[in-house]
């Protein structure tokens, strides 16, 4: 069945909103469309939206020195050689002639900013001025992509978390307050949105020593479209669902308040029908979309993949 591109929706919802092609008309259809997508996979975890993701954890990187703070400040600075790699931003820093911990939130060029709550250790700035000293960038968070809806619920599809224990946000921060870096492999872990990005990521604890990396499955919401040639991110094999999702948010933008009820049982209807049909599904998800879809838990290790 053919792709939905986002001007052949917005022009199916510009129809049903009386056909204006005004600015206004134009917003409704476009928001139509979008909030038609969410609602869409609010109702299910459907197999459209389950995606791989690889999960990689690097050593720590270390310096012996050629890092500076000034007292209280907000930021480290690095005095000579190449700038600091932007994956630092996924780090914890630890001098290494002082006790705190930072957590690193952004990192441009040679400075790398720390987050505004830290240190996590000992709750105070750096007391005096830092130069040329050396330490470590701990690499104890993963970030998620910026669709994160939320971890599978399948064990075996995230092989590598079910052998850590998981912990709220607040029992990670106390890991981290309680206890100094030592990296090993993870015990701990969390998603949490990192309120500075304001992006899910993955926490563990304690950092790890080694690179290791593995696959995991997770549910995203949909790529939100943009341009007019942009590919609606839906299972193509359900449009009818998608229209009639459409119809139910023309009638809420329009106020169709005697329609609505009628309007929305025929969604309901369709929604039913296409969770059934999913359900039925046992060849490894909807075929336009198999290259998204990981079906096989034979292709699944049980454990991280140690990278020499």
């Amino acid at each position: 069945m053919a792709q939905i591109t986002y001007a052949t929706a917005k022009q199916y919802a510009q129809d049903r909103l009386q056909d204006s092609v005004d600015a206004k008309a134009v917003r409704q259809a476009e928001r139509v469309v979008k909030t038609a997508l969410k609602r869409i996979a609010r109702s299910r975890d459907w197999q459209w939206y389950r995606v791989r993701h690889r999960l990689s954890l690097f050593p720590p990187v270390e310096y012996s020195e050629g890092l500076a703070i000034s007292a209280g400040a907000t930021n480290l600075r690095l005095l000579s050689g190449t700038a600091f790699s932007a994956a630092l931003q996924h780090t914890t820093f630890f001098f290494s002639a002082n006790v705190e911990q930072h957590r690193i939130v952004s990192v441009d060029g040679s400075v790398a900013y720390f987050h505004a709550s830290e240190p996590y250790r000992g709750q105070t700035s750096v007391g005096a001025y830092v130069s040329n000293d050396g330490g470590t960038f701990a690499y104890d968070r993963v970030a998620l992509p910026d669709n994160f809806k939320r971890l599978s619920k399948e064990p075996t599809e995230r092989s590598f978390l079910v052998e850590l224990q998981r912990v709220d946000i607040g029992e990670m921060q106390h890991l981290h307050r309680t206890w100094m870096h030592g990296p090993s492999d993870p015990i701990y872990y969390c998603i949490n949105k990192d309120q500075a990005r304001n992006k899910y990521e993955m926490w563990v604890w304690p950092a790890p020593a080694r690179m290791l990396t593995e696959d995991i499955i997770i549910h995203v919401w949909p790529e939100t479209p943009s341009a007019d040639t942009d590919v609606l991110d839906f299972d193509p094999d359900f449009e009818d669902l998608l229209y009639a999702a459409m119809d139910l948010e023309c009638a809420l933008e329009l106020k169709r308040i005697k329609d609505i009820p009628y309007i929305e049982r025929q969604y309901r209807t369709k929604l039913r029908e296409c969770k059934a049909a999913e359900r039925k599904d046992v060849a490894g998800g909807p075929a336009s979309g198999a290259s998204r879809y990981y079906p096989s838990k034979q292709q699944r290790s049980n454990h991280f993949t140690d990278v020499p």
